[in-house]
């Protein structure tokens, strides 16, 4: 799947992935979509005009999206909560702010992946938190989490959050 993607081509896109990456580099750090839409999605859109943000606030009954959530927690994850406790984002980020607001206090440890996106990196230091890298290692035949890194570094430095 990779092999079908042409880094020129990509930089001749005008988003801010492949225009600020330095030639030779290959910018991971953008959740931009490197592959063009599949058809049956292109079609789906094209039939429904408005690509807005929904009304659901101002009228609940019409969100899908709790209830599909938790259908999908219990199915999956054997995890069984109440729809309504479902707290809705349009943005990850603001997600992110919002866990460590109610799960942690300044000073605490947060582990995170990297590399990330850089803002969830400017997050966890404006919020005064402590991060914790949990960084890639090459194991020889491709790149993985060091789990017992991860572990250790949950122990000595108190972690209070982990991104997943």
């Amino acid at each position: 799947m990779f092999d079908q993607l042409d880094p020129d081509d990509l930089r001749q896109r005008p988003g801010v992935k492949w225009a600020l990456a330095d030639p030779g580099v290959l910018p991971a750090w953008v959740a931009d979509m490197d592959f063009t839409a599949p058809e049956a999605v292109r079609a789906a859109v094209a039939r429904h005009a408005d690509l807005g943000y929904p009304r659901w606030d101002e009228r609940p009954e019409q969100n899908p999206l709790r209830e599909a959530f938790a259908e999908r927690m219990a199915t999956r994850h054997g995890v069984v909560f109440d729809p309504a406790h479902v707290r809705l984002f349009t943005e990850l980020n603001q997600a992110l702010q919002a866990v460590l607001y109610v799960a942690t206090e300044p000073g605490d440890a947060v582990a995170i992946h990297t590399p990330t996106y850089p803002p969830f990196l400017d997050t966890v230091h404006g919020m005064g938190r402590r991060l914790v890298p949990i960084p890639l290692a090459d194991n020889g035949s491709g790149w993985v989490f060091d789990v017992a890194r991860l572990a250790a570094d949950v122990a000595r430095h108190g972690v209070r959050a982990l991104d997943a």
